[in-house]
């Protein structure tokens, strides 16, 4: 009788938080709805989704115009003008969102990428120096992809060392992060470690069999190339 009773109980209060929780999602979706810069948002979103980035941009503009501190509106915007090269203007979005969510990990990550199309390393390097130490240890794989774009910069820079110790943390954080590996396999071959990148371009092409840059970076550093010259492959 105390068992049925108990789990009866469990059940009811179970049932309860599911109800309360139905609530609040249900809140948020009504909110949602009821706020014009969101529906202007959303929109940006399914339109930069299907690659069409001025129409996603206006969009985003929109939402903006509406609620000037809607920080998703400043990053999303910002990766559309990144799809479009547009890398000063995306820089600015990210600035703005910064200046909104000064301690969201990937804000630092995102402005860093934009920083690395600029071909500004150093720049790049101190975004991702500041999203890993924002960054939350729960997130992996986020972890990771910061760890690789860091080590990213720091081949281009021909820190391969440097580079070497980044993308061997994000591989032990996330053993399947398939571009470390990769990534790895070019700093080791740009330093010459050819059997070293020999065996991360396969472990690459293991991981994802279709990786068509590993393969043909695996032929190069077969063939002990002098003239080893692979581009990185960042997130």
């Amino acid at each position: 009788m105390f068992a049925e009773t108990f789990v009866r109980s469990s059940l009811l209060r179970l049932l309860t938080v599911l109800v309360l929780i139905g609530v609040c999602f249900a809140s948020v979706r009504k909110a949602q709805s009821q706020n014009p810069a969101y529906d202007y948002y959303a929109s940006g979103n399914r339109l930069a989704a299907a690659s069409q980035y001025d129409a996603a941009i206006a969009a985003y503009d929109e939402a903006i115009k509406l609620d000037p501190n809607f920080a998703s509106a400043y990053d999303f915007r910002g990766h559309a003008w990144n799809h479009k090269k547009e890398y000063d203007k995306a820089i600015a979005d990210y600035d703005q969102l910064i200046k909104l969510k000064p301690n969201m990990a990937s804000a630092y990550c995102h402005r860093g990428i934009a920083w690395y199309y600029k071909k500004e390393y150093d720049k790049a390097i101190a975004d991702y120096d500041q999203a890993l130490r924002l960054c939350d240890p729960k997130k992996p794989h986020s972890v990771a992809a910061y760890h690789n774009n860091r080590g990213v910069a720091w081949n281009k820079k021909g820190e391969y060392d440097k580079a070497v110790s980044d993308l061997d943390q994000a591989i032990k954080i996330s053993p399947k992060h398939v571009k470390s590996y990769y990534n790895r396999g070019v700093a080791k071959g740009k330093n010459d470690d050819f059997d070293g990148a020999i065996a991360d371009f396969k472990q690459a092409i293991k991981i994802q069999p279709k990786y068509t840059k590993a393969h043909y970076a695996l032929a190069t550093a077969r063939a002990r190339s002098k003239d080893f010259d692979e581009d990185e492959d960042s997130n």
